[in-house]
């Protein structure tokens, strides 16, 4: 029952009341047509361009779409998903681009920016290569399916299986850390993080900084900023006057 039929909204009532009768309509129906759960459903996250594309291989026969929903997550377009309820975060778990004409240019650019990856499929693409850097930042990949005339990134140890006698694709099992299957060696005051297929990154320890690590303690941001403000500064004035001096010269010349 809504709140107007309570108030006697007849024309013997002043105007007022009226007023506030055709309020506590308009609010009721747009509570009713406008509620958060409908909005909620009607919702959708803001996912990568690759995602987007129309492909010919059906995504819901794909490994990718079986392990997404095995586990609970979203499968939008190409992509498996991982959010948030609000899309506040949005995580791409793993994507299939199965016979999507993928070239090394748009899948090098699409995939910047995306580093959760686990299930990937590129295989049924006229790809004659791809960089290992694409997949900078993965480093939980659990499946990797490619065109069958390319291999699986690094050596035997960058995975903990591979399979070469697939009819259709190459695939790569298991992304490994190199940091812990590799004989790695990082400078003094450092440590080894694994940063992608086959990649690895030497950070600094904490409380080193600098080069090769070598400076201990913090590093000191604020003097830093504050040289490096000043120093902006300079140059900014320095130009200024440059510029100032060459205008007044044109203007004489004229």
């Amino acid at each position: 029952m809504g709140l107007a039929p309570l108030i006697n909204c007849s024309r013997k009532n002043s105007q007022l009341m009226r007023f506030l009768c055709v309020l506590l309509w308009i609010a009721q129906t747009t509570s009713q047509t406008l509620s958060p759960d409908k909005a909620m459903n009607k919702a959708t996250p803001e996912v990568p361009h690759l995602c987007n594309l129309d492909c010919r291989f059906d995504i819901n026969k794909t490994h990718v779409a079986e392990n997404c929903l095995s586990h609970g997550f979203d499968m939008i377009k190409r992509c498996c998903i991982d959010s948030t309820e609000d899309f506040s975060v949005v995580d791409v778990i793993g994507i299939d681009l199965q016979e999507c004409n993928m070239t090394q240019e748009i899948f090098s650019t699409g995939i910047i920016g995306i580093n959760t990856l686990q299930y990937i499929s590129l295989e049924g693409n006229d790809l004659s290569s791809l960089n290992k850097t694409d997949f900078h930042r993965n480093t939980g990949i659990l499946y990797l399916s490619l065109p069958k005339n390319l291999q699986c990134f690094g050596n035997q140890s960058a995975w903990g299986k591979v399979v070469y006698d697939n009819p259709t694709a190459t695939i790569c099992y298991n992304e490994s850390n190199p940091c812990q299957t590799e004989n790695v060696t990082c400078p003094d005051n450092s440590h080894c993080v694994h940063a992608g297929i086959d990649l690895i990154e030497c950070l600094c320890d904490e409380d080193y900084h600098g080069y090769k690590c070598m400076n201990k303690g913090k590093f000191p941001v604020t003097p830093f900023a504050i040289g490096l403000s000043i120093s902006t500064v300079f140059v900014c004035i320095f130009f200024w006057f440059t510029q100032r001096r060459y205008v007044k010269t044109s203007n004489k010349n004229k």
